[in-house]
């Protein structure tokens, strides 16, 4: 009973659409996100972002305190890391890109094998496959549109050049 109330609703069809639109929301955060980290690392001495300042302030706390920083790199790595750009860290936004792809997959599956459970093959187990086919790889285009490890690759080199040659 429950199986074809969830074929003649769609409701699988409204939660694939669902998580579609949550990885493409997962791809555009994470990119305005690195853009914004990018703009400012490039102008890391004058920047008035938050995560530019407090890298500052701990790397210049350390120097003043006769520390050492024997890996800026490391150093600098460790921030951007945990930096969260909206609601979630930069780390949780990709996977969530990437986990969005397998998901609809997964309710693609689900909703032909009810289909085909309930009516055998019919138009609706074929479009559930065709649709969920067509998303994952929408998705999957969608996620590797920009290389974000480049782009958080470049914040890294500059602000560990800054650090290593103004600080």
């Amino acid at each position: 009973m429950l199986e074809t109330m969830m074929v003649s609703s769609g409701s699988v069809m409204y939660v694939m659409a669902a998580v579609g639109i949550l990885g493409v929301l997962a791809k555009i955060v994470n990119r305005m996100t690195l853009y914004r980290l990018i703009k400012a690392a490039g102008n890391m001495p004058k920047s008035t972002h938050k995560l530019m300042k407090l890298v500052k302030a701990k790397y210049e706390h350390a120097c003043m305190a006769h520390e050492s920083v024997e890996n800026v790199g490391v150093f600098v790595e460790k921030y951007i890391y945990e930096y969260r750009g909206f609601l979630f860290g930069i780390h949780t936004w990709r996977q969530m890109q990437l986990l969005t792809v397998w998901f609809v997959g997964i309710l693609a599956t689900l909703g032909a094998f009810e289909c085909y459970i309930t009516y055998g093959f019919s138009d609706a187990a074929y479009q559930y496959i065709e649709t969920g086919l067509a998303e994952m790889v929408l998705l999957f285009v969608i996620s590797h549109l920009s290389d974000e490890q480049y782009k958080l690759n470049a914040v890294r080199m500059y602000m560990v050049d800054y650090l290593e040659n103004n600080c």
